[in-house]
């Protein structure tokens, strides 16, 4: 079995509305999943978020969105679902629509809940406050960091994403 992940960025279209918040209709727990593997799109504006959780309970968060809400969608909705800890947190790349709630969410798991198991980053530096805070966050609390490239595969329960 196998897992693809897209990530994009775009823009809104004149008229869009902005967020309000995360969804809140109610879903199956994270510890849940059972022998099937799900993926969570969480709304967080201009960007997505993606939350995959595999059948034994392992978990992938893709992105973060953006910084002007400092995480606060996505970790609303990860503590809702009762995510406790993220195995794999996946940069899919530096703009700030997409690692703007890494800190936030490092700095969450770090020290009130379960802990991150290993960061992924393209490795493109970038110059903005964002990156320089994530990058700290992971400094900081000592998580993982793996610098991936095109090809790389992340082993996730018995496949590789």
């Amino acid at each position: 079995m196998g897992i693809v992940v897209l990530a994009g960025c775009a823009g809104a279209a004149p008229g869009d509305q902005a967020p309000t918040g995360p969804d809140t209709d109610d879903e199956t727990p994270a510890g849940t999943a059972n022998g099937t593997v799900e993926v969570h799109y969480i709304n967080v504006g201009q960007s997505v978020s993606t939350l995959i959780l595999g059948p034994e309970g392992e978990t992938m968060l893709v992105d973060t969105g953006h910084y002007n809400d400092d995480g606060e969608y996505v970790l609303e909705y990860l503590r809702r679902h009762d995510v406790t800890r993220i195995d794999h947190l996946v940069t899919s790349h530096n703009d700030a629509d997409h690692i703007g709630g890494n800190a936030a969410v490092i700095e969450y798991y770090e020290t009130e809940a379960d802990g991150i198991g290993g960061v992924y980053d393209p490795g493109i530096a970038a110059s903005t406050q964002t990156y320089a805070e994530y990058l700290d966050a992971v400094e900081e609390h000592d998580v993982t960091l793996y610098e991936t490239r095109e090809g790389d595969a992340i082993s996730f329960g018995a496949v590789d994403v």
